[in-house]
């Protein structure tokens, strides 16, 4: 049996050739398949990471409308009030001011001291308001 050297050779050399390509083939397509998994993981944290923005933003608009809206209630508390005060203030207002006429009147009517004591007092309680 002859052996040729040269056929031995030239096989083992395409055969060593195609091994490596096959095995450089394999590590390149594991390589592809770990980066669009690392890919696939970043898309993920992305989405997180924006849920999370568009959270916070909801979240502080929300409270930004409550506090305005506090506000407002406060706002119209405060001039509930004044209105309330300033009704009170009128009232009074009106009542001396008919206090102070009433007793002129009575003066008028009977030249009383106590006539004129009572509308002395009446009518300073009227112009001090």
């Amino acid at each position: 049996m002859d052996i040729n050297y040269l056929k031995l050779g030239l096989t083992l050399f395409i055969s060593l050739t195609l091994a490596g390509l096959t095995i450089d083939g394999v590590e390149l397509l594991f390589a592809s398949m770990s980066a669009n998994a690392a890919i696939k993981q970043a898309n993920v944290e992305l989405t997180k990471f924006q849920e999370q923005q568009k959270s916070q933003q909801i979240q502080s608009y929300i409270k930004s409308q409550q506090a305005i809206e506090q506000s407002r209630i406060q706002n119209k508390e405060a001039i509930r009030k004044q209105n309330i005060e300033i009704q009170r203030l009128q009232s009074r207002r009106k009542t001396n001011d008919e206090t102070c006429r009433y007793w002129t009147l009575e003066v008028q009517k009977l030249n009383s001291d106590y006539n004129k004591y009572n509308q002395k007092a009446a009518c300073t309680r009227a112009a001090n308001d």
